[in-house]
Protein backbone atom coordinates (compact mmCIF):
# COMPACT_ATOMS: atom_id res chain seq x y z
CA UNK A 1 0.00 0.00 0.00
CA UNK A 2 3.03 2.29 0.40
CA UNK A 3 3.25 2.36 -3.41
CA UNK A 4 0.13 4.30 -4.42
CA UNK A 5 -0.73 7.72 -5.92
CA UNK A 6 -1.35 9.42 -2.57
CA UNK A 7 1.74 8.00 -0.86
CA UNK A 8 4.29 7.97 -3.68
CA UNK A 9 3.98 11.35 -5.44
CA UNK A 10 6.25 13.67 -3.45
CA UNK A 11 5.35 17.01 -4.97
CA UNK A 12 6.53 18.85 -1.85
CA UNK A 13 9.93 18.87 -3.58
CA UNK A 14 8.52 21.37 -6.08
CA UNK A 15 7.97 23.97 -3.34
CA UNK A 16 10.51 26.76 -2.88
CA UNK A 17 9.46 27.36 0.72
CA UNK A 18 12.32 26.43 3.04
CA UNK A 19 9.97 25.30 5.84
CA UNK A 20 8.12 22.90 3.53
CA UNK A 21 11.41 21.48 2.26
CA UNK A 22 12.69 21.05 5.82
CA UNK A 23 9.57 19.12 6.89
CA UNK A 24 9.66 16.95 3.78
CA UNK A 25 13.19 15.78 4.51
CA UNK A 26 12.25 14.60 8.00
CA UNK A 27 11.32 10.89 8.21
CA UNK A 28 7.88 9.49 9.04
CA UNK A 29 4.47 11.09 9.42
CA UNK A 30 4.59 14.45 11.14
CA UNK A 31 1.92 15.58 13.59
CA UNK A 32 0.06 18.84 12.97
CA UNK A 33 1.45 21.14 15.65
CA UNK A 34 0.70 24.83 16.18
CA UNK A 35 3.47 26.02 13.85
CA UNK A 36 2.23 23.84 10.99
CA UNK A 37 -1.38 24.80 11.69
CA UNK A 38 -0.51 28.49 11.51
CA UNK A 39 1.28 27.88 8.21
CA UNK A 40 -1.76 26.08 6.78
CA UNK A 41 -4.24 28.80 7.80
CA UNK A 42 -2.10 31.87 7.11
CA UNK A 43 -3.61 33.93 4.28
CA UNK A 44 -0.07 34.92 3.26
CA UNK A 45 0.85 31.29 2.55
CA UNK A 46 0.16 30.26 -1.03
CA UNK A 47 -2.35 27.46 -1.46
CA UNK A 48 0.29 25.41 -3.26
CA UNK A 49 2.69 25.63 -0.31
CA UNK A 50 -0.16 24.64 2.00
CA UNK A 51 -0.90 21.40 0.13
CA UNK A 52 2.85 20.87 -0.33
CA UNK A 53 3.26 20.97 3.47
CA UNK A 54 0.52 18.35 3.87
CA UNK A 55 2.36 16.22 1.31
CA UNK A 56 5.63 16.77 3.20
CA UNK A 57 4.02 15.73 6.50
CA UNK A 58 3.68 12.24 5.04
CA UNK A 59 1.66 9.18 5.97
CA UNK A 60 1.85 6.17 8.27
CA UNK A 61 -0.36 3.09 8.17
CA UNK A 62 0.07 2.66 11.95
CA UNK A 63 -0.35 6.30 12.92
CA UNK A 64 -1.93 6.92 16.31
CA UNK A 65 -3.12 10.42 15.38
CA UNK A 66 -5.21 11.91 12.56
CA UNK A 67 -4.08 15.32 11.34
CA UNK A 68 -7.47 16.01 9.75
CA UNK A 69 -9.16 15.76 13.16
CA UNK A 70 -6.48 17.91 14.77
CA UNK A 71 -6.98 20.50 12.01
CA UNK A 72 -10.74 20.69 12.57
CA UNK A 73 -10.34 20.89 16.34
CA UNK A 74 -7.87 23.75 16.03
CA UNK A 75 -10.16 25.58 13.61
CA UNK A 76 -13.07 25.15 16.02
CA UNK A 77 -11.01 26.35 18.97
CA UNK A 78 -9.87 29.46 17.08
CA UNK A 79 -13.44 30.17 16.03
CA UNK A 80 -14.83 29.83 19.56
CA UNK A 81 -12.05 32.04 20.93
CA UNK A 82 -12.93 34.65 18.30
CA UNK A 83 -16.59 34.55 19.35
CA UNK A 84 -15.59 35.12 22.99
CA UNK A 85 -13.31 38.00 22.00
CA UNK A 86 -15.94 39.73 19.87
CA UNK A 87 -18.67 39.26 22.52
CA UNK A 88 -16.41 41.00 25.05
CA UNK A 89 -15.85 43.78 22.54
CA UNK A 90 -19.60 44.30 22.13
CA UNK A 91 -20.16 44.18 25.89
CA UNK A 92 -17.67 47.05 26.28
CA UNK A 93 -19.18 49.03 23.42
CA UNK A 94 -21.16 52.20 24.18
CA UNK A 95 -24.92 51.65 24.29
CA UNK A 96 -26.47 51.55 20.86
CA UNK A 97 -27.90 54.88 19.76
CA UNK A 98 -29.27 56.00 16.45
CA UNK A 99 -27.62 59.37 17.16
CA UNK A 100 -24.20 57.72 16.73
CA UNK A 101 -24.97 56.44 13.25
CA UNK A 102 -24.00 57.95 9.94
CA UNK A 103 -24.97 56.52 6.57
CA UNK A 104 -23.39 56.55 3.15
CA UNK A 105 -25.25 57.19 -0.10
CA UNK A 106 -26.24 53.51 -0.27
CA UNK A 107 -27.79 53.53 3.18
CA UNK A 108 -25.00 51.50 4.77
CA UNK A 109 -23.79 52.40 8.25
CA UNK A 110 -20.47 54.24 8.32
CA UNK A 111 -17.87 53.40 10.93
CA UNK A 112 -16.86 56.19 13.32
CA UNK A 113 -15.28 56.68 16.73
CA UNK A 114 -18.62 56.44 18.55
CA UNK A 115 -19.78 53.13 17.04
CA UNK A 116 -16.45 51.49 16.23
CA UNK A 117 -16.82 48.68 18.79
CA UNK A 118 -20.16 47.68 17.24
CA UNK A 119 -18.39 46.54 14.07
CA UNK A 120 -17.21 42.92 13.89
CA UNK A 121 -15.35 41.94 10.72
CA UNK A 122 -16.95 44.87 8.94
CA UNK A 123 -20.50 43.98 10.06
CA UNK A 124 -22.49 46.26 12.40
CA UNK A 125 -24.20 44.69 15.45
CA UNK A 126 -26.55 46.62 17.72
CA UNK A 127 -25.84 44.41 20.74
CA UNK A 128 -24.50 41.07 21.98
CA UNK A 129 -27.96 39.58 21.47
CA UNK A 130 -27.85 40.68 17.83
CA UNK A 131 -24.42 39.05 17.50
CA UNK A 132 -25.56 35.82 19.20
CA UNK A 133 -28.43 35.40 16.75
CA UNK A 134 -25.91 34.84 13.96
CA UNK A 135 -23.68 32.51 15.96
CA UNK A 136 -26.13 30.37 17.90
CA UNK A 137 -25.23 27.01 16.31
CA UNK A 138 -24.94 24.07 18.68
CA UNK A 139 -21.24 23.24 18.79
CA UNK A 140 -21.78 19.46 19.13
CA UNK A 141 -23.75 19.41 15.86
CA UNK A 142 -21.12 21.19 13.78
CA UNK A 143 -20.10 19.39 10.60
CA UNK A 144 -16.62 19.78 9.07
CA UNK A 145 -18.19 22.23 6.60
CA UNK A 146 -19.66 24.31 9.48
CA UNK A 147 -16.29 24.50 11.21
CA UNK A 148 -14.34 25.39 8.07
CA UNK A 149 -16.86 27.95 6.86
CA UNK A 150 -17.19 29.65 10.27
CA UNK A 151 -13.43 29.90 10.74
CA UNK A 152 -12.95 31.22 7.22
CA UNK A 153 -15.65 33.87 7.73
CA UNK A 154 -13.85 35.15 10.80
CA UNK A 155 -10.44 35.11 9.17
CA UNK A 156 -11.78 37.09 6.25
CA UNK A 157 -10.73 34.79 3.40
CA UNK A 158 -12.51 32.13 1.36
CA UNK A 159 -13.50 28.72 2.60
CA UNK A 160 -12.07 26.86 -0.39
CA UNK A 161 -8.40 26.84 0.67
CA UNK A 162 -9.18 25.53 4.16
CA UNK A 163 -11.43 22.92 2.64
CA UNK A 164 -8.76 21.80 0.16
CA UNK A 165 -6.26 21.46 3.02
CA UNK A 166 -8.77 19.51 5.13
CA UNK A 167 -9.66 17.20 2.26
CA UNK A 168 -6.01 16.42 1.63
CA UNK A 169 -5.27 15.84 5.33
CA UNK A 170 -8.27 13.51 5.46
CA UNK A 171 -7.02 11.62 2.41
CA UNK A 172 -3.52 11.19 3.85
CA UNK A 173 -4.99 9.99 7.17
CA UNK A 174 -7.12 7.41 5.36
CA UNK A 175 -5.14 6.70 2.19
CA UNK A 176 -6.17 3.03 2.26
CA UNK A 177 -9.89 4.00 2.25
CA UNK A 178 -10.47 6.74 -0.32
CA UNK A 179 -14.22 6.08 -0.20
CA UNK A 180 -14.24 7.90 3.15
CA UNK A 181 -12.79 10.96 1.43
CA UNK A 182 -15.39 10.79 -1.32
CA UNK A 183 -18.20 10.57 1.24
CA UNK A 184 -17.02 13.93 2.56
CA UNK A 185 -16.35 15.25 -0.95
CA UNK A 186 -19.93 14.52 -2.02
CA UNK A 187 -21.21 16.81 0.73
CA UNK A 188 -19.08 19.71 -0.46
CA UNK A 189 -19.22 19.75 -4.27
CA UNK A 190 -21.96 20.09 -6.83
CA UNK A 191 -22.45 18.05 -10.00
CA UNK A 192 -19.89 20.18 -11.84
CA UNK A 193 -17.18 19.60 -9.24
CA UNK A 194 -17.36 23.07 -7.67
CA UNK A 195 -17.41 23.67 -3.93
CA UNK A 196 -21.01 24.36 -2.91
CA UNK A 197 -21.82 28.03 -2.23
CA UNK A 198 -18.23 29.06 -2.81
CA UNK A 199 -16.79 31.22 -5.56
CA UNK A 200 -13.11 30.57 -6.13
CA UNK A 201 -11.26 33.80 -5.44
CA UNK A 202 -8.48 32.94 -7.88
CA UNK A 203 -7.36 30.27 -10.29
CA UNK A 204 -4.65 29.04 -7.89
CA UNK A 205 -7.29 27.88 -5.41
CA UNK A 206 -9.31 26.14 -8.12
CA UNK A 207 -6.25 24.40 -9.59
CA UNK A 208 -4.99 23.25 -6.18
CA UNK A 209 -8.43 21.81 -5.41
CA UNK A 210 -8.55 20.03 -8.78
CA UNK A 211 -5.04 18.67 -8.29
CA UNK A 212 -5.89 17.18 -4.88
CA UNK A 213 -9.18 15.86 -6.24
CA UNK A 214 -7.18 14.13 -9.00
CA UNK A 215 -4.85 12.49 -6.45
CA UNK A 216 -7.79 11.29 -4.37
CA UNK A 217 -9.64 10.05 -7.46
CA UNK A 218 -6.68 8.07 -8.77
CA UNK A 219 -6.12 6.64 -5.29
CA UNK A 220 -9.74 5.50 -5.12
CA UNK A 221 -9.49 3.80 -8.51
CA UNK A 222 -6.16 2.23 -7.54
CA UNK A 223 -7.75 0.70 -4.45
CA UNK A 224 -10.54 -0.88 -6.52
CA UNK A 225 -8.82 -1.48 -9.87
CA UNK A 226 -5.10 -1.63 -8.96
CA UNK A 227 -2.90 -1.26 -12.08
CA UNK A 228 -5.64 -0.30 -14.49
CA UNK A 229 -6.20 2.04 -17.42
CA UNK A 230 -8.93 3.91 -15.52
CA UNK A 231 -6.34 5.26 -13.10
CA UNK A 232 -4.41 6.76 -16.01
CA UNK A 233 -7.55 8.15 -17.66
CA UNK A 234 -8.55 9.87 -14.42
CA UNK A 235 -5.17 11.61 -14.29
CA UNK A 236 -5.44 12.53 -17.97
CA UNK A 237 -8.72 14.40 -17.33
CA UNK A 238 -7.08 17.21 -15.42
CA UNK A 239 -7.10 20.54 -17.18
CA UNK A 240 -7.18 24.27 -16.53
CA UNK A 241 -10.07 26.45 -15.49
CA UNK A 242 -11.43 26.44 -19.03
CA UNK A 243 -12.15 23.04 -20.54
CA UNK A 244 -9.58 23.46 -23.33
CA UNK A 245 -6.79 25.04 -21.33
CA UNK A 246 -3.81 24.09 -19.21
CA UNK A 247 -3.10 24.75 -15.56
CA UNK A 248 -1.75 28.27 -15.08
CA UNK A 249 0.03 27.79 -11.73
CA UNK A 250 3.67 26.90 -12.38
CA UNK A 251 4.03 24.84 -9.20
CA UNK A 252 0.93 22.80 -10.06
CA UNK A 253 2.37 22.22 -13.55
CA UNK A 254 5.61 20.89 -12.06
CA UNK A 255 3.61 18.71 -9.67
CA UNK A 256 1.63 17.31 -12.58
CA UNK A 257 4.89 16.33 -14.25
CA UNK A 258 5.93 14.51 -11.07
CA UNK A 259 2.51 12.85 -11.03
CA UNK A 260 2.98 11.78 -14.64
CA UNK A 261 6.36 10.21 -13.88
CA UNK A 262 4.62 7.99 -11.35
CA UNK A 263 1.25 7.40 -13.03
CA UNK A 264 2.40 6.73 -16.60
CA UNK A 265 2.82 3.03 -15.76
CA UNK A 266 -0.98 2.84 -15.45
CA UNK A 267 -1.33 3.72 -19.14
CA UNK A 268 0.25 0.37 -20.13
CA UNK A 269 -3.16 -1.28 -19.93
CA UNK A 270 -4.86 1.26 -22.21
CA UNK A 271 -5.56 0.48 -25.84
CA UNK A 272 -5.12 4.14 -26.66
CA UNK A 273 -2.75 6.77 -25.25
CA UNK A 274 -4.32 10.21 -25.64
CA UNK A 275 -2.23 13.39 -25.59
CA UNK A 276 -4.07 16.74 -25.57
CA UNK A 277 -1.83 19.63 -26.62
CA UNK A 278 -4.35 22.13 -25.22
CA UNK A 279 -4.21 20.86 -21.64
CA UNK A 280 -0.90 18.99 -21.43
CA UNK A 281 1.82 20.71 -23.47
CA UNK A 282 2.40 23.32 -20.76
CA UNK A 283 3.79 20.76 -18.29
CA UNK A 284 5.06 17.83 -20.36
CA UNK A 285 6.09 17.32 -23.97
CA UNK A 286 6.70 13.58 -23.86
CA UNK A 287 4.47 10.64 -24.77
CA UNK A 288 5.20 7.10 -23.56
CA UNK A 289 3.57 4.20 -25.39
CA UNK A 290 4.04 0.55 -26.23
CA UNK A 291 3.96 -0.84 -29.77
CA UNK A 292 0.50 -2.32 -29.31
CA UNK A 293 -1.08 1.01 -28.35
CA UNK A 294 -2.71 3.61 -30.54
CA UNK A 295 -1.33 7.13 -29.94
CA UNK A 296 -3.82 9.95 -30.48
CA UNK A 297 -2.77 13.60 -30.36
CA UNK A 298 -5.65 16.06 -29.90
CA UNK A 299 -4.97 19.54 -31.29
CA UNK A 300 -8.49 21.02 -31.54
CA UNK A 301 -9.46 23.79 -30.75
CA UNK A 302 -5.89 25.12 -30.63
CA UNK A 303 -5.65 24.62 -34.37
CA UNK A 304 -7.19 22.46 -37.11
CA UNK A 305 -4.81 23.12 -40.00
CA UNK A 306 -1.17 22.13 -39.91
CA UNK A 307 1.19 19.22 -40.27
CA UNK A 308 2.75 16.50 -38.15
CA UNK A 309 6.14 14.91 -38.82
CA UNK A 310 7.89 12.09 -36.95
CA UNK A 311 11.69 11.71 -36.94
CA UNK A 312 13.67 8.72 -35.71
CA UNK A 313 16.85 8.63 -33.60
CA UNK A 314 18.89 9.53 -36.68
CA UNK A 315 16.66 12.53 -37.36
CA UNK A 316 15.29 10.86 -40.46
CA UNK A 317 11.66 11.48 -41.37
CA UNK A 318 9.56 8.34 -40.88
CA UNK A 319 6.03 9.74 -41.10
CA UNK A 320 4.30 12.90 -42.26
CA UNK A 321 0.63 13.87 -42.01
CA UNK A 322 -1.17 16.98 -43.26
CA UNK A 323 -3.80 18.23 -40.79
CA UNK A 324 -6.67 19.51 -42.88
CA UNK A 325 -9.54 20.51 -40.61
CA UNK A 326 -9.48 17.52 -38.25
CA UNK A 327 -9.54 17.44 -34.44
CA UNK A 328 -6.74 14.94 -33.82
CA UNK A 329 -4.07 12.75 -35.38
CA UNK A 330 -3.94 8.99 -34.76
CA UNK A 331 -0.56 7.23 -34.94
CA UNK A 332 -0.07 3.54 -35.63
CA UNK A 333 3.28 2.74 -34.02
CA UNK A 334 3.00 -1.06 -34.14
CA UNK A 335 5.85 -1.34 -36.64
CA UNK A 336 8.11 1.27 -35.08
CA UNK A 337 11.29 -0.12 -33.45
CA UNK A 338 11.58 0.56 -29.72
CA UNK A 339 13.32 3.80 -28.84
CA UNK A 340 12.98 7.58 -28.92
CA UNK A 341 11.34 9.61 -31.65
CA UNK A 342 10.79 13.31 -32.21
CA UNK A 343 7.40 14.64 -33.21
CA UNK A 344 7.00 18.12 -34.65
CA UNK A 345 3.53 19.54 -35.08
CA UNK A 346 3.12 22.88 -36.81
CA UNK A 347 0.09 25.14 -36.61
CA UNK A 348 -0.08 26.64 -40.11
CA UNK A 349 -3.02 28.87 -39.17
CA UNK A 350 -0.73 31.34 -37.41
CA UNK A 351 1.91 33.62 -38.85
CA UNK A 352 4.66 32.97 -38.04
CA UNK A 353 3.78 29.27 -37.95
CA UNK A 354 3.73 27.86 -34.40
CA UNK A 355 5.70 24.61 -33.76
CA UNK A 356 4.95 22.07 -31.02
CA UNK A 357 7.83 19.69 -30.33
CA UNK A 358 7.16 16.36 -28.62
CA UNK A 359 9.20 13.32 -27.67
CA UNK A 360 7.69 9.89 -28.33
CA UNK A 361 9.18 7.05 -26.26
CA UNK A 362 8.22 3.57 -27.49
CA UNK A 363 9.11 0.88 -24.98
Amino acid sequence: MADSPLTSIEFWKVSEDLYVLKIGKEPGKKKLDNVRFKFLTDSNTTIFDKIALVNAMGWDSNSKFKNSEIFLNKLKKEHLNSIKKYRKQLLKAPPFSWDNLEFDDNGDILRNDKNDKHFIQGIFYESVDDFDKKYDAVESLWTPEDIIRSHSDYKGFGVEDNYTVYLYLLAMDNYWDASLVFDVLDNFIDDEGNVISVTYNNSDSKEAFDFIKMLVSTQSLFLTKEIDCEVWEEFNKIRGRDYYSCMSNLSIRKSLLKSYDYLKIYSDNCEEVMYDINTTYCFRNVIHATQNQQVTILHYPLFIYGELTIYDQNDSEVFKFIIDGGDSVGLDISNYPLGSYRIQMINTQTEPKTPYNLDLIIY
